[in-house]
Order: C-alpha cells, then sequence, then structure tokens
C-alpha cells in the first residue's frame, strides 16, 4: 500500500464516522437509501431468476441496456428483441411486471 491510498483510506473513514465511532448522519443515510433500493431493485444473477419474473418487469442489464420482458423469455430493449441468454447479467430490475391472479 502506498502513501496515496493510506490518506484516501483514512479520508473515507473520518468521512463515515464521527470523533466517538458512530456512523456520520450521512454515512447512515447512504446505508438507508442502498438498502432502500436493493429492497425494491434486486440484482439478477442467473437467466432462471429473468425468466422468472413477471411479463412487464423492466431490468438494466449488466451492459446498461433497459429491457422489458415481453413473455416467457423475450426481451424489448431498444426496439429489439432480445431472447433471456443473450442480456448481460448481473441485470437490476427497475420495475416488476404485475404477477397473474390464480
Amino acid at each position: 500500500m502506498n502513501k496515496e491510498q493510506i490518506e484516501a483510506g483514512a479520508a473515507a473513514i473520518s468521512a463515515q464516522s464521527t470523533c466517538d465511532g458512530r456512523p456520520s448522519p450521512n454515512e447512515l443515510n447512504r446505508r438507508q437509501s442502498k438498502a432502500a433500493w436493493d429492497a425494491f431493485h434486486p440484482t439478477i444473477t442467473t437467466a432462471e431468476e429473468l425468466d422468472a419474473l413477471p411479463v412487464g418487469s423492466v431490468i438494466l442489464d449488466g451492459d446498461g441496456m433497459a429491457a422489458q420482458k415481453e413473455d416467457e423469455w423475450d426481451w424489448d430493449g431498444g426496439g429489439r428483441c432480445w431472447v433471456t441468454r443473450q442480456l448481460a447479467l448481473p441485470a437490476t430490475v427497475l420495475h416488476m411486471g404485475a404477477r397473474e391472479r390464480d
């Protein structure tokens, strides 16, 4: 580890905690915001998870392309049709489609 890396680490630590070692209000807000985002926008890591999403779901794939699920395994992204295996993973769910009721 070089001097710049040590100084950067020290600065990051001091920005995240108060003098008594508790997280700063900004750090708490960041953690709460990330937790809320993660709860409503899960990360998809497998094609099986993509296939399990309901029709109408919208994702942002690993290449930054948004796509909406059209049927069981077809996705529409920017005027192009994709099948699940063509989408880059991991993907982030931006909108969860409505599940059909039994």
